[in-house]
């Protein structure tokens, strides 16, 4: 089934790495994901977002991963240690992952993870980027 993309990112994110100890704050998102299941349409309104930086479980390399929630997950992500752990702890939303290759890597996650959808995408063709630091990223 093909994911139908539509997420808007209103602010930058804050910086939340799982192997510094800094206080995770959710910054504010605006946007939609939209996925059509096999049991019918899937809409998750993205409120809050985090900027998550550590070394990717298969290459070891340090990437950077939005996540983007519905809720607040900020006591969740802020006990995290590993990249792995935020995206378990993740529901509903999605994540996308940066500098982990030339495409950038997407999970979608919905119904408490009954649904979940991943994929690969071309970062020119889905990414509008208005700042791209190792602290931040933000655009649309």
């Amino acid at each position: 089934m093909p994911l139908k993309r539509r997420l808007v990112l209103a602010v930058g994110a804050v910086l939340v790495s799982p192997l510094i100890s800094q206080a995770a704050a959710a910054e504010p998102a605006a946007g939609t994901i939209n996925y059509q299941s096999k049991a019918g349409p899937i809409v998750i309104k993205v409120a809050h977002v985090y900027l998550i930086k550590g070394p990717d479980a298969v290459t070891g390399k340090t990437i950077r991963e939005l996540v983007f929630a519905p809720a607040d997950i900020s006591a969740k992500v802020q006990s995290c240690t590993t990249i792995s752990c935020v995206s378990g702890n993740l529901t509903d939303g999605m994540t996308v992952d940066f500098d982990a290759g030339p495409r950038l890597n997407y999970w979608v996650v919905a119904n408490g993870q009954k649904v979940q959808y991943s994929g690969t995408a071309k970062p020119d063709a889905s990414v509008k980027l208005t700042a791209d630091t190792p602290e931040r990223l933000a655009g649309t």
